[in-house]
């Protein structure tokens, strides 16, 4: 069986999927010199005897856009992600000031660099940020994200059909009249696959003299697999053995389980299926 081909998928709704390309950065992360903490915007060398008092020029908050200067003698108060000013090279942690607006007392020293986080220190564009394989996580999809990747190539997840087989079968919630019970395979089944992360697209349920075959071939249209329920014994009435023992695409073997030693396992539907139905050579689906 071929693995499930990769489908190009928005990265924001790619959480539990296998990535089936790397993804590399399309910033620069960060994609602009700023600060990493809420404090004053400074020439280190301005400190060199502390306590330093520095006129303040203004404010700098996180998602300011415009391009701020400064002269070495002054500062700027500035805010955790804003953009570092030109011309400065460190940045004061405000604990270290006495929190001035207009003028500031500085009474330690810091070093050039300090709390300055330089464009591309992270990433550069192109630098390679996930690799093939992975089972993208929350964390992906925020590195993913923040790098300017909008789409990945990934696997999606498997569509399963279920499929409940039995004149006796009633749908939860429906009356019971004598020789019939409830059918609960079919949600236990859609309840298994959901907890394995795979996408149910169909529950349905067929009658013993329904054409099963049929039923499958259509379901087949929209699900990867088709899991079924009964209707593989060596009795009468047997629907999913009655529409596949007479070919080859499906086996039908006892296994050391009771109830549920009969089972079947097959590749099925589609244009080339090697079932009775279909007589063909190869499937090509598989």
């Amino acid at each position: 069986m071929r693995p499930l081909p990769a489908r190009e998928v928005a990265a924001v709704d790619a959480l539990g999927l296998v990535l089936a390309e790397p993804v590399a950065s399309r910033l620069d992360l960060p994609s602009f010199t700023n600060s990493a903490m809420d404090g004053y915007a400074v020439v280190a060398a301005d400190l060199a005897e502390v306590p330093a008092s520095l006129p303040v020029r203004g404010d700098i908050r996180a998602g300011a856009t415009g391009e701020q200067r400064m002269a070495a003698g002054e500062c700027w108060r500035i805010m955790t992600g804003a953009p570092v000013p030109a011309g400065a090279d460190a940045i004061v942690p405000v604990e270290l000031t006495d929190g001035g607006t207009t003028q500031v007392q500085v009474r330690e020293q810091v070093e050039p660099g300090n709390a300055v986080r330089h464009q591309g220190e992270d990433l550069r564009v192109g630098d390679p940020l996930v690799p093939a394989g992975s089972l993208l996580l929350a964390h992906h999809l925020s590195a993913i994200v923040a790098a300017g990747v909008e789409t990945v190539q990934a696997v999606p997840r498997p569509r399963l059909a279920v499929l409940t087989t039995g004149d006796e079968l009633v749908p939860p919630g429906q009356p019971l009249a004598p020789g019939q019970i409830v059918d609960s395979n079919g949600p236990m089944l859609r309840a298994l696959a959901l907890c394995a992360d795979v996408e149910v697209v169909a529950v349905e349920h067929v009658r013993d003299d329904d054409d099963l075959g049929a039923v499958v071939d259509r379901l087949a249209e929209s699900a990867d697999a088709v899991v079924t329920s009964g209707g593989v014994s060596a009795g009468a009435y047997e629907p999913v053995k009655d529409a596949y023992a007479g070919g080859d695409a499906v086996r039908f073997v006892s296994v050391a389980m009771q109830p549920g030693k009969p089972q079947g396992f097959g590749l099925v539907g589609g244009a080339g299926c090697r079932c009775s139905r279909c007589r063909a050579t190869r499937c090509p689906r598989w």
